[in-house]
């Protein structure tokens, strides 16, 4: 098995992936729900952080732009 971080063992990698082979699927669905909203929330304040006059819909529209590419976040936005 390969080392899930560079600061992961093997043995400590196994038993994880040990421990998430366990879990049901909502379990582990909640998981990446939860994960995948933390995420979100940093990128959101990073950009924020980087940028504090950007208004609620210019910030929605840059991170859609970094999600979903400029054309896709056009055809949602329309032209900025």
């Amino acid at each position: 098995m390969i080392p899930l971080s560079s600061d992961t063992s093997v043995a400590a990698a196994t038993l994880q992936v040990e421990a998430w082979r366990r879990l049901a699927p909502a379990e582990k669905l909640a998981m990446v729900r939860a994960l995948t909203a933390a995420v979100l929330r940093l990128e959101r304040e990073g950009l924020r952080r980087r940028e504090p006059t950007l208004d609620a819909t210019t910030c929605a529209r840059r991170l859609a732009e970094r999600r979903l590419g400029s054309a896709l976040a056009q055809q949602v936005y329309g032209d900025p």
